[in-house]
């Protein structure tokens, strides 16, 4: 497994260390168009996994299923959301900005500017 270090996301309130991503695990999952999916709706805001599954036409299983993946490949974390009836539920956001892939040598992915 490679792994690519890549630019953090410019509004993300943790420590601004590079993230680590699993390069073959990440262009698996980009194979997929429900990841893609799932990518460009979190590109826009945090957000639960009830939600992506409602604005998209993926299951919530597999909501889950592909959200746990790009977490084990570095791109996606999660936190907690509390509410002020004590209610509470995961949200889901990018690690990075954008993504770029690197030909020369062997394929990279690394941040694009």
């Amino acid at each position: 497994m490679s792994q690519t270090a890549l630019g953090p996301r410019t509004d993300r309130r943790h420590d601004p260390e590079p993230t680590a991503v699993d390069t073959e695990q990440l262009l698996s999952l980009l194979s997929e168009p429900s990841v893609r999916d799932l990518l460009g709706m979190l590109g826009d805001r945090p957000m639960a996994a009830r939600e992506l599954a409602e604005a998209t036409d993926v299951s919530r299983p597999t909501v889950y299923r592909r959200l746990n993946d790009l977490q084990e490949a570095g791109v996606v974390e999660v936190s907690m959301a509390y509410q002020s009836d004590g209610h509470h539920h995961k949200r889901y956001h990018l690690t990075v900005d954008d993504l770029s892939l690197s030909f020369a040598g062997e394929v990279e992915v690394a941040p694009g500017r």
